[in-house]
């Protein structure tokens, strides 16, 4: 949750709890309705806030985190104490609970996506021996075509003074 909202959320909990007799029951309805509109309970504006613990291993790993972060969060500037390759983020349980289930699955995705841009890569430079060691009856056309359309718009190296040797 947005901390902006957080608080602004407590304050109006607050009226709810110490306002007059009218403003109570006004403060009352619109922090319901603001929960509601947020999927929130009463329980997520407590600032029961802690270090929580994350391990990585590359450094791609540390900005997947950081993004899920701030989806999860939704904040933009990051609490966070870090040692080699640990992040402690400063969460609630909920938020802690969020990023330890997305971290595996988008680490997950982005290895797929990096190990599929490796062969768009190396189709598009034509950095093999340009033989194929087998055909397999069972293609992946969807696969096929998602690597193709991934190589097509990769950037050209620079021209450089490549020599083919000659057997």
């Amino acid at each position: 949750m947005n901390e902006v909202i957080r608080k602004r959320l407590i304050k109006i909990q607050e009226l709810a709890k110490r306002g007059s007799d009218g403003e109570k029951e006004v403060a009352a309805r619109m922090l319901n309705d603001l929960l509601t509109r947020h999927n929130l309970k009463l329980e997520d504006l407590s600032d029961d806030r802690v270090y929580y613990e994350f391990v990585y291993k590359l450094a791609y790993e540390r900005r997947i985190l950081f993004q899920i972060y701030a989806k999860v969060t939704g904040n933009n500037q990051i609490s966070y104490k870090r040692t080699n390759k640990t992040i402690f983020f400063k969460l609630t349980k909920k938020e802690y609970e969020q990023i330890k289930e997305m971290f595996p699955r988008y680490r997950a995705a982005f290895k797929k996506d990096l190990d599929d841009l490796m062969v768009a890569f190396v189709q598009k430079h034509k950095l093999s021996s340009g033989t194929i060691s087998s055909v397999d009856d069972d293609i992946d056309w969807d696969y096929l075509n998602r690597i193709i359309n991934m190589a097509e718009n990769l950037n050209n190296a620079p021209a450089s003074k490549e020599r083919r040797l000659k057997s």
